[in-house]
């Protein structure tokens, strides 16, 4: 499915690779990233995917609420935004959905997760709806 709903990349840009809170230093108004041994050029929505399918990820499991999910969300919006544009709303869809399914419920399964085999069926079904129709990442 994720091949059927596949969408253009755009331009390449430079990529984390690993992208979530546990890898940033944050200094007054400014952030460092760090662990950036999977640097690589690739689509902006990659990881802009893969921070948003952490935060859904726990949500879905319970340790993040909708509303904090939300304002977090927004909040990284705001500020890659104040960066660069964001990608396509189908570029964000189709990435959090693949990290979603890759990084999230895949890994729950081949590294045993208790928590995310618990929720498997959601993480799937949430990935699956972001594919099918735009459905609120927040």
């Amino acid at each position: 499915r994720l091949i059927a709903h596949a969408v253009p990349h755009g331009e390449a840009v430079w990529l984390h690779g690993d992208l979530h809170p546990k890898n940033a230093i944050v200094c007054g108004d400014r952030i460092a990233l760090i662990d950036v041994e999977d640097v690589a050029l690739g689509a902006a929505g990659a990881d802009v995917g893969s921070l948003l399918a952490s935060l859904v990820y726990r949500r879905e499991t319970g340790r993040l609420s909708p509303e904090a999910c939300r304002v977090r969300t927004l909040a990284f919006f705001t500020g890659y935004e104040s960066v660069r544009r964001l990608p396509s709303a189908a570029s964000i869809r189709w990435h959090t959905a693949a990290a979603l399914f890759v990084e999230r419920a895949a890994r729950a399964v081949t590294r045993i997760r208790p928590l995310g085999l618990e929720y498997l069926p959601a993480l799937i079904s949430t990935s699956e709806r972001l594919l099918d129709a735009p459905v609120e990442l927040q």
